[in-house]
């Protein structure tokens, strides 16, 4: 598994799962994008997670479901699932929880909750991003995986 290693709290993250249970398919969101030598600050975007594993595990969804949920930090993280239509699996995302408050408001206006939640609440992204360590270290706890050895 290749992964881009720029964002090590967010990468420990992926480490965790693929550790849990094999992932098939993996993305993030970085906090700083680099495109033709232009760096873009993406900070106010709300960070996310979006994976698969390559054979589901229920046990160990409903564990890292109830991790995701019962976090109590800077920020509150939550995580929904979606089967793929005629496809084995299932898409996994986790974002913090008013990404997923402001879904609505989004559609309305005709634009991405990441657009909507950077226009609107550019302080929360920020924030979001600053407590990924702490929810990474939280999560590798929560499963008795030490932090350091991903």
């Amino acid at each position: 598994m290749k992964i881009n290693t720029e964002f090590p709290q967010a990468v420990n993250i992926v480490k965790l799962f693929d550790q849990l249970n094999e992932l098939d398919y993996f993305k993030f969101s970085m906090p700083y994008l680099l495109m033709e030598e232009k760096l873009y600050d993406r900070s106010i975007r709300p960070p996310s997670w979006l994976f698969r594993f390559k054979e589901d595990d229920n046990m160990l969804m409903e564990k890292i479901i109830t991790a995701v949920r019962d976090y109590e930090g800077a920020v509150k993280w939550n995580i929904l699932g979606k089967k793929r239509d005629k496809l084995r699996g299932t898409n996994w995302f986790i974002a913090p929880q008013y990404y997923f408050d402001n879904e609505a408001h989004a559609k309305e206006q005709q634009v991405t909750v990441k657009s909507y939640c950077e226009e609107h609440y550019p302080e929360k992204g920020k924030q979001a991003f600053a407590d990924v360590e702490n929810f990474a270290r939280y999560l590798c706890n929560y499963f008795n995986i030490p932090y350091e050895s991903l």
